[in-house]
């Protein structure tokens, strides 16, 4: 009987051990990407921001001027809408163009048009707001997506030419 209760406690240790160890290493996996900045966008080259613990994902390959940015896909850990912003003093400013409500999950494809035109070497976000549950977007209470550490999952580029 003693035996059996030091194997059920050991057991039970080496299984906690093993969460703890496993959340840790989950964690810590999410700590090497947070952010991308791009400001060679005359590559045209794909810029993803990843949170592998809660999924939130974008890729755009559209850089150029004009009154639409597209995302050529999005992966969202809740349901919330994808949203450009302009810069201010190197901060995501007044918002310039949201997406429809996406619904958790993958999406590609994805046009925003823009309520003014981006313009060659302007700086703007992108970023992932989660939906406060009305289905309409509301800067005010549509939180941005949040990464592993807290801080705001954005790509900031600069507009260049195609």
């Amino acid at each position: 009987m003693k035996s059996y209760l030091i194997y059920l406690v050991a057991a039970i240790v080496v299984g906690i051990s093993a969460v703890l160890i496993y959340n840790n290493f989950i964690a810590s996996k999410g700590n090497t990407v947070t952010s991308s900045k791009q400001t060679t966008a005359e590559t045209n080259a794909p810029v993803v921001v990843e949170n592998p613990v809660y999924k939130n994902t974008l890729t755009l390959t559209k850089f150029s001027p004009g009154s639409t940015v597209s995302v050529e896909s999005a992966n969202l850990s809740t349901a919330g809408f994808i949203v450009v912003h302009e810069d201010k003093d190197n901060q995501p400013g007044v918002v310039i163009g949201n997406s429809q409500l996406l619904t958790a999950g993958s999406h590609s494809s994805i046009d925003i048009s823009l309520t003014r035109p981006i313009v060659t070497d302007e700086t703007i976000y992108v970023m992932i707001h989660t939906d406060n549950g009305d289905g309409t977007f509301n800067a005010t209470t549509d939180r941005v997506a949040n990464d592993n550490q807290g801080n705001p999952a954005i790509i900031d580029f600069r507009v260049g030419l195609e």
